[in-house]
């Protein structure tokens, strides 16, 4: 799904953000926000990003995930992620 005439999907705009840095065997922590989407495409985002993570090797040490909104709807998703 294209944001607002982007070519890029909100999980690729994430994963660009997260500005991943090359594999040394340190952690390394990469962040990123989107505006409103679903509660739904909340989960399919996240996912997003640690599956290519991972499929590039990585170990996710930890991740903190803030969701803003109520419903169905959400407002702000922000989230930061450890990995190795």
């Amino acid at each position: 799904m294209a944001l607002f005439g982007s070519d890029k999907t909100l999980e690729e705009k994430a994963i660009e953000d997260m500005n991943i840095q090359p594999s040394d065997g340190l952690i390394h922590a990469g962040a990123f926000e989107v505006g409103i989407i679903s509660q739904k495409k909340v989960s399919v985002l996240t996912n997003a990003v640690l599956v290519h993570l991972q499929k590039q090797g990585r170990q996710i040490v930890d991740m903190q995930r803030h969701v803003g909104g109520v419903g169905e709807t959400v407002r702000s998703v922000s989230a930061v992620v450890l990995y190795k």
